[in-house]
């Protein structure tokens, strides 16, 4: 019998495959890569978890492309592609965990604000981060400085994704400052957009802006994934570029942006005799912030960073995703770095297996 490997969705992600629905998750490269390494691949969710019995009812890849229903063996090792926040989802992961099953990408406290904090101790990474505030009291004086000197301010929610609850504001002339959102567009003064931002002060974080590159006039920046693979080496598929829509500052896809090949956008606007120059330095930033975050949390092992460019060519990191969305890629019309992505996790879980899941790697 071949050895097993785990992938974890959420509940929706996994019905809607089964019923042959649209999703960000391409079940069937998970299956390519599981038979190309010569394993077998299950996908299940927390409620096909049979503790007591050490086992899964999952759905495993037939030779026609299909999902077939089944009762297997508990995996030893698994992919964890779901974000879960149910009481009775992690108590399934806990009791995981606790049987000894190498769980990679678990469910962690994820605060972007105290990741700031955990990768601005890293000497060789300070340059690639913007500064990074709370809206608190005594950084306003950071704040106004911030808009006098010209620089945008971000306003992100510490926890969320997408885009969601991201906010700009900028000074528009002598006095006068626009606070941009989704649903607010507003010119007020240096402190009633304080006041706006303050709003949020338990729950945001304030980030100052980069002046980054645009591309026929909008804005982009690019996504990174970073990943584990079959020899316990940190690899990078791809690059893919996110561009907004003309008059945005948001280049989220779910944000109305459109996707690009990221070598092909880096060339077009700073010529092919720079761009491998940039290129391998958003490679190192993006492979160190990889190590550190897994110095921290050593089952971290798959990464979507969001890297900015400014107008000279210098990278910066904008933000760490724990679930990187893979489809970005294929957009961008990189279909071999796409399945790349796919085939890495289970590489890096055969890995494990034929390592050993061992107590220190489960307990790390």
């Amino acid at each position: 019998m071949k050895p097993l490997v785990g992938v974890l969705l959420n509940r929706r992600i996994l019905r809607r495959n089964l019923r042959g629905g649209s999703t960000f998750e391409r079940l069937s490269l998970y299956a390519k890569a599981a038979e190309e390494l010569g394993v077998d691949v299950v996908f299940f969710e927390t409620a096909g978890v049979r503790m007591k019995r050490r086992q899964v009812v999952g759905y495993v890849p037939t030779g026609d492309g299909q999902l077939e229903r089944r009762l297997l063996p508990m995996p030893m090792v698994v992919h964890k592609r779901g974000l879960f926040k149910r009481r009775e989802d992690l108590k399934v992961l806990n009791q995981m965990k606790r049987q000894r099953v190498y769980i990679f990408n678990p469910e962690i406290r994820w605060d972007k604000y105290r990741i700031h904090q955990l990768l601005v101790k890293e000497p060789n990474l300070r340059r690639y981060l913007p500064e990074s505030v709370l809206p608190r009291s005594a950084n306003l004086q950071w704040f106004r400085r911030q808009l006098t000197d010209g620089a945008e301010v971000f306003v992100k929610p510490r926890r969320g994704s997408l885009g969601l609850g991201i906010a700009r504001v900028r000074r528009v002339g002598p006095g006068r400052y626009r606070f941009e959102s989704r649903k607010i567009r507003k010119e007020t003064t240096l402190k009633g957009a304080w006041n706006m931002v303050r709003r949020g002060r338990n729950t945001n974080l304030l980030q100052k802006g980069i002046q980054l590159f645009e591309d026929e006039g909008r804005r982009v920046d690019l996504r990174v994934p970073v990943q584990k693979d079959g020899n316990d080496r940190w690899h990078i598929a791809g690059i893919a570029a996110k561009r907004a829509e003309r008059l945005s500052f948001l280049t989220n896809l779910a944000r109305g942006g459109s996707v690009h090949d990221g070598r092909d956008i880096l060339a077009r606007n700073f010529g092919e005799d720079r761009v491998n120059g940039i290129i391998d330095e958003i490679l190192r930033l993006a492979t160190l912030v990889a190590q550190t975050m897994n110095a921290h949390s050593p089952q971290l092992v798959d990464l979507g960073l969001d890297i900015g460019v400014d107008t000279q060519g210098h990278p910066y990191l904008i933000e760490v995703n724990r679930r990187d969305l893979r489809v970005l890629l294929d957009r961008s019309g990189q279909q071999g770095a796409f399945a790349t992505v796919y085939k890495n996790p289970i590489a890096y879980a055969r890995y494990v297996l034929e390592n050993g899941a061992s107590a220190e790697r489960v307990a790390r």
